[in-house]
């Protein structure tokens, strides 16, 4: 990452299932993201530019449809990449 900038992932989930576990999956599984760039290149992205979030159900990749089918709820089981200036 160059210099100055971060790097903030974020986790996603389906709204299928227990909300709380829901924040709790999606937060794992923007960590994993992170732990697994910083094993690649631990100078490249020193953990106090890498920023994890995780936003349960709160955010669905299409608005419109949801959670209403199979592959809706499949495209919100997902990770997001961000890079940011400082």
């Amino acid at each position: 990452v160059a210099s100055g900038s971060y790097v903030d992932i974020h986790g996603h989930t389906d709204s299928v299932g227990d909300p709380t576990f829901n924040t709790a999956l999606s937060q794992s599984r923007a960590q994993a993201v992170a732990t697994w760039l910083q094993g690649q290149s631990a100078s490249s992205f020193p953990a106090e530019r890498v920023h994890t979030y995780g936003h349960g159900s709160d955010n669905p990749a299409n608005a419109a449809l949801g959670n209403s089918t199979a592959a809706a709820r499949a495209a919100n089981r997902r990770v997001t990449i961000d890079l940011r200036a400082n």
